[in-house]
């Protein structure tokens, strides 16, 4: 099978797993109560005699190997900035073909649509400033890595996208004839990315400027405390 065909599709299975297994554990009313909010970073006191298998945790509640994610990341740095350099231009080339079919009030429109944004993201970014030191969760971890892949897949899958132009900027025929163009060129633009740069680097693009916040603060070994010489 041609790998630009493959490639889609473990992006869009890797996406659909992770989402499946969500809703499975979700349905499932067996599971104990959760722990409490910063349990998982706790450390677990040892005691002699005690069976290590007894606090094994279930699979969907281990905690994530932070070690193995920043080890990935120091592997794939190339990769990575590769990808996020080509993806910036893909969106550029896109954005500046989506402009040339529009009229003058769907660009207005876009401009608001565009300020909105560019506000969010700044509160965000805020936000982000604010806890820059900040331990990712867990959870937080699960779904950067997933929005990746999802906006990965929100590339290669072309109706959902052609529908939201439709659905945001009111295209008329002519208009959604060329859409449809713009969107065939950027997924082609970003197979051929993909044929470089697989999918494990794209999961990894939103943590590589997050390392810092993953560091598990419990792994590194306590100072030693200095001590008085005797007198």
């Amino acid at each position: 099978m041609n790998q630009r065909v493959v490639i889609p599709l473990l992006v869009a299975t890797a996406f659909a797993a992770g989402f499946g297994a969500r809703l499975a554990t979700e349905r499932d009313t067996t599971l104990p109560s959760p722990p409490p909010v910063g349990s998982e970073f706790a450390r677990a006191a040892t005691t002699s005699g005690t069976d290590p298998k007894a606090d094994a945790k279930p699979a969907n509640q281990r905690a994530t190997d932070r070690a193995k994610l920043i080890e990935e990341i120091d592997r794939n740095h190339a990769q990575i900035e590769t990808y996020q350099k080509r993806m910036a231009a893909i969106e550029t080339d896109f954005d500046h073909d989506l402009i040339g079919i529009l009229d003058a009030e769907q660009l207005r429109h876009k401009d608001e649509l565009k300020k909105g944004k560019g506000d969010n993201y700044k509160l965000r970014a805020q936000s982000r400033d604010d806890h820059a030191r900040a331990l990712m969760t867990d959870a937080e971890i699960e779904w950067t890595q997933q929005l990746y892949l999802l906006r990965a897949l929100d590339t290669v899958a072309i109706v959902p996208r052609l529908n939201y132009l439709n659905r945001v900027y009111k295209l008329t025929p002519e208009q959604e004839v060329s859409a449809l163009k713009i969107l065939q060129d950027r997924r082609e633009k970003f197979l051929r990315l993909i044929d470089e740069i697989p999918p494990p680097s794209i999961r990894l693009v939103g943590l590589a400027s997050r390392v810092q916040q993953l560091v598990d603060p419990h792994s590194a070994e306590p100072q030693a405390v200095p001590v008085a010489p005797a007198k």
